[in-house]
């Protein structure tokens, strides 16, 4: 059963959510525990997760799921992307 580790800037993307937006996230960030992410971005590391409009962007180290950044909209997400992630 994997482990999910929330990153400190997740955490402030996920107190800046709308209160709607943070049940949709908490959902889908439960279902790590169980199921791995395992759509990776464009030969990076990183795994991606949509959550309708939005995505939660994640590190996977063995049975560890870290959750890095989390946006609401693809626009800010595309944004992140663009400037060449982390």
């Amino acid at each position: 059963m994997p482990r999910v580790e929330t990153e400190e800037q997740a955490v402030q993307d996920f107190e800046e959510l709308d209160k709607s937006a943070k049940l949709l996230f908490a959902k889908h960030i439960k279902k790590f525990e169980a199921l791995v992410p395992r759509r990776f971005l464009g030969g990076s590391n990183y795994t991606v997760e949509n959550v309708g409009q939005g995505r939660i962007i994640c590190k996977v180290e063995g049975e560890t799921v870290y959750i890095v950044r989390m946006f609401q909209t693809h626009k800010e997400y595309e944004k992140w992307f663009r400037s060449g992630m982390p």
